[in-house]
């Protein structure tokens, strides 16, 4: 016991001790910084999208995601806001698909086509977004115009069916 006293007691002296503290507490201070969150804020050219349900109200708190054409994995997640938004910070051009989906079944799935970088002045107005692309729904018709469509094609159906029957002979 004495032995290891007297070498400690001579490392000491010799200054190895506080050479092996040092890395020590270098190593520890690193570790530290890994913990620390710094911030950039900067403003930029966004594509938003927002939703709405069929009465109106928005699809606010609902899931969706973004991903390149193709691609199995999302690039961007999140979730609308209060007012059914969600924001979109696209790389570059070409088409994106875009979903939205809520717990209960409702939600859309949607290609968003970029003309170029997120500040390029495209048709329409819109930065970067092409003028009556898939986000802003004008490729599906409302849904007045759906609910009409049925009723006349049941209403053809119907009219067909008893003019068929008016014209048969009777047996």
């Amino acid at each position: 016991m004495q032995r290891a006293a007297a070498a400690w007691r001579r490392a000491l002296a010799a200054g190895l001790l506080p050479a092996l503290w040092l890395p020590a507490v270098l190593l520890t201070a690193s570790a530290a910084r890994a913990h620390e969150v710094s911030e950039r804020v900067e403003q930029r050219a966004a594509t938003v999208v927002t939703l709405r349900y069929a009465d109106g109200e928005p699809f606010a708190g609902e899931a969706w995601e973004l991903r390149a054409d193709g691609a199995e994995r999302p690039l961007l997640s999140g979730r609308t806001d209060a007012q059914g938004r969600a924001v979109l910070l696209l790389d570059g051009p070409g088409p994106w698909r875009f979903r939205a989906f809520s717990d209960d079944g409702h939600g859309l799935e949607r290609v968003i086509d970029v003309a170029g970088p997120a500040g390029a002045a495209s048709a329409g107005g819109v930065p970067g977004v092409v003028a009556g692309g898939a986000a802003d729904g004008a490729d599906r018709p409302d849904r007045a115009s759906r609910l009409l469509f049925g009723a006349a094609v049941v209403l053809a159906v119907f009219g067909a069916l008893q003019l068929w029957l008016r014209r048969r002979p009777p047996r």
